[in-house]
């Protein structure tokens, strides 16, 4: 099974990424799967890994947490396959 991110910043930027390794690393640090620039981020900031055709996602104890469906996270959290989910990686308190 093929697992991909998709990331929607306007109306006209949109990036694809492909999950090829696990965990996969979402985070500042040059040692992150996927590097994102923004200060709020923490430098491994969470984590997807896979379990067979399931997917899961851990926050890595970052300092705004990790949001599934606006729900902050606490635990690692199942990923349903085939429904839009909706990823925040960043404070609350930012516009998605």
């Amino acid at each position: 099974m093929l697992w991909c991110l998709e990331a929607v910043a306007d109306a006209g930027r949109k990036w694809l990424v492909t999950i090829e390794s696990v965990p996969f690393v979402i985070g500042r640090a040059d040692d992150c799967d996927l590097k994102l620039i923004d200060d709020r981020i923490s430098r491994h900031h969470c984590e997807i890994r896979i379990s067979g055709d399931l997917l899961w996602i851990r926050d890595l104890e970052s300092t705004n947490g990790t949001h599934v469906n606006q729900n902050k996270i606490k635990h690692a959290e199942l990923l349903e396959p085939n429904f839009l989910t909706y990823l925040r990686i960043i404070s609350s308190s930012t516009s998605p």
